[in-house]
């Protein structure tokens, strides 16, 4: 079990390298757009990256989760080949047919989203980045199977690079103004792929094999509902927030977001990571406890940073905005546990996917978007940003919860609820100090804070557990 998991430990740190450094020029760049952008021009941004988010999970049609499935059924290098050339050009084709179309409804679209055309360039280069994000999705994901994971994190890293330097040169020096942010994107994620498609390039056949395409269609469409759901209980909640406020209040909430998305170091990471190291130790005797223990091991990590983070919100939010932007520290403390929990659901779905019940996970997910959209048209005209990542929450937390009870009827895995309830509890009296008390370095939060991590040593850590953190640590004093 031990190896298991430091391979999966081992590719999810390789990972988190290329996620690392895009989180973290993410959030050095807010510095910049928030003297560059108004909130209003910053919310623009946010609503058009979700659009183009939206449509990639469209025209994925579930294909990135039936490439895992597929290419490990079988151990002929031929029909693997097949599987993932069809993919590709099918991405390629449906990609480009959309963004075409889209181009000549630029202005409708503009009007529709923002009520006035002046956008609708912003809205032609954001469909010029849909197929090329498909295509780029999908071969990065073709070096995930290959376990590559050096090589995607260097292809990773070097495009996000790319793309910084781009934009802080459109942006800034050339004052393109909102366009220049996706030029710069689509020129980065261009780069990703050529070089990601050269490193890969012995998986493909370029042929599509229409049999497969059917039979991978079939097994990926119906996770395009979750997909979607997913999609919704993340982000459909900004545009109601739109609905009932304006633009400025969407950036503010965009950029709360972003500082929040650091978490997404450790969920994305762990994410990449996840499936294929889930799917490899099927046959493993142990593999219920491996399951069991991730997801513990998962919670203590990121509920950790996030105590971490709630408890000097406004401190952060000082430090990388405005005073413009200061209400978003609000939103850290929840919208941190939001991004735990969209990498616990992760783990607590991986039953259904096992056995095949795919539906399970669209059922689940259909709810939470349900409950994030009736509270959201509920908190938000009285709680404002706050409600809107409640709403967010408390969606997502309602769809792990049926999830997990539906994946544990057909493939029963024995989670540690303890530890999970006493973090919960935990965490919410943390957040309620920290907002109450949140003054910079205000003593009150600082105190619960400390008590928040003793907690989990002396209530949620078990013996062998101590005994592990104690010979790191050793090792670590004797390598210094």
């Amino acid at each position: 079990m031990k190896s298991k998991l430091k391979k999966l430990t081992s590719d999810s740190f390789v990972y988190g390298l290329s996620n690392t450094l895009g989180k973290f020029i993410g959030v050095f760049l807010i510095p910049i757009y928030t003297r560059v952008f108004t909130p209003s021009d910053y919310g623009v941004i946010d609503l058009v990256q979700l659009s183009i988010a939206v449509m990639i999970i469209l025209l994925t049609l579930g294909l990135d989760s039936a490439i895992f499935r597929f290419f490990y059924d079988t151990e002929d290098k031929v029909e693997q080949k097949t599987i993932v050339s069809t993919i590709i050009l099918f991405a390629i084709i449906s990609g480009a047919t959309i963004c075409l179309f889209g181009v000549l409804f630029a202005k409708q679209i503009s009007l529709l989203m923002f009520n006035t055309s002046s956008y609708y360039l912003v809205i032609v280069v954001g469909l010029i980045q849909i197929p090329v994000s498909l295509v780029s999705g999908f071969i990065f994901r073709v070096l995930r199977l290959e376990f590559k994971a050096k090589w995607y994190a260097g292809v990773s890293v070097f495009g996000l690079i790319v793309i910084i330097v781009l934009t802080i040169y459109l942006v800034v020096f050339l004052k393109t103004g909102i366009i220049g942010v996706f030029i710069a994107r689509i020129a980065g994620e261009l780069i990703q792929a050529s070089i990601g498609f050269i490193v890969s390039r012995s998986n493909y056949c370029f042929s599509i094999n229409f049999n497969k395409l059917l039979e991978l269609l079939k097994f990926g469409i119906p996770l395009v509902p979750a997909g979607l759901s997913q999609w919704s209980l993340v982000y459909i909640n900004r545009y109601i927030l739109l609905f009932f406020t304006n633009l400025d209040l969407v950036g503010i909430y965009a950029v709360g977001y972003k500082v929040s998305s650091i978490m997404m170091i450790i969920t994305g990471a762990f994410q990449l990571a996840w499936s294929p190291f889930a799917f490899s130790i099927l046959n493993d005797p142990n593999v219920k406890e491996i399951y069991a223990r991730v997801f513990k091991y998962f919670l203590i990590v990121t509920i950790s940073i996030a105590a971490f983070m709630t408890t000097y919100a406004r401190e952060i939010i000082l430090i990388v905005a405005t005073p413009e932007y200061l209400e978003s520290y609000s939103l850290i403390g929840i919208l941190t546990v939001c991004i735990a929990a969209i990498g616990s659901y992760y783990i607590l779905c991986i039953g259904s996917t096992i056995e095949k019940r795919t539906i399970n996970i669209t059922i689940s997910l259909l709810i939470g978007t349900f409950f994030n959209v009736l509270l959201g048209f509920i908190l938000i005209p009285y709680l404002g940003i706050i409600g809107c990542a409640l709403a967010m929450l408390f969606g997502y937390l309602s769809a792990c919860i049926i999830v997990y009870k539906y994946s544990q009827q057909c493939y029963y895995i024995p989670y540690d609820l303890k530890s999970t309830f006493i973090l919960t509890i935990s965490y919410t009296i943390l957040y309620l100090l920290s907002l109450s008390f949140s003054e910079i370095l205000n003593p009150i939060k600082i105190i619960a804070s400390l008590l928040f991590y003793i907690t989990i040593y002396f209530c949620i850590l078990d013996n062998k557990e101590k005994e592990t953190i104690f010979k790191t640590l050793n090792k670590i004093k004797i390598k210094i």
